[in-house]
């Protein structure tokens, strides 16, 4: 798909983490035959997927989206209820959140987010139903691939949880 976005950078540097031995093409091949459906959604609505309605979900991924989406923390709460609403009990949610991002740069195009921290995000998510099995904070990734600045984040929670 011509307009498609390129991840094969992002894939290489998972890859080179990881370290597990399989090359970055093999793993973005399995990736792509993977993913069924990429579906839009507004975080901001009770029903994010609407005007669509799906089956409950098995899991349910979010990456630094959440926080860049709420105007406030009481929305972030809102969007998490949403999000969960759309698991199927025993559903996996795994989650990557900037801590205390205030913003964020993609090539030349600056940002807003939310500044999130660890208990809130915690929070949110056991009060939309979850119960949190890992929950982890590494160093922030504060410098793009060319050395320039991409956030003013504290941190990368990553957190796993299932729906109740």
């Amino acid at each position: 798909m011509p307009d498609a976005i390129d991840w094969s950078r992002q894939i290489q540097r998972t890859c080179d983490r990881e370290g597990e031995g399989s090359t970055w093409e093999d793993r973005q091949a399995l990736l792509r035959r993977s993913i069924k459906e990429i579906i839009p959604c507004d975080l901001l609505k009770s029903n994010p997927l609407e005007p669509k309605v799906y089956e409950p979900f098995d899991a349910i991924m979010t990456s630094y989206c959440v926080e860049a989406a709420s105007p406030d923390k009481n929305s972030f709460k809102e969007s998490m209820k949403s999000i969960i609403k759309l698991l199927k009990p025993g559903g996996i949610l795994i989650m990557f959140n900037t801590v205390n991002e205030s913003d964020y740069t993609a090539g030349q195009a600056h940002f807003y987010s939310l500044q999130v921290d660890e208990p809130l995000v915690k929070e949110a998510v056991v009060e939309a139903g979850c119960r949190i099995v890992s929950s982890t904070i590494s160093d922030t990734y504060s410098e793009g691939y060319n050395g320039e600045r991409v956030t003013d984040g504290e941190g990368i929670l990553f957190l796993a949880a299932i729906k109740q």
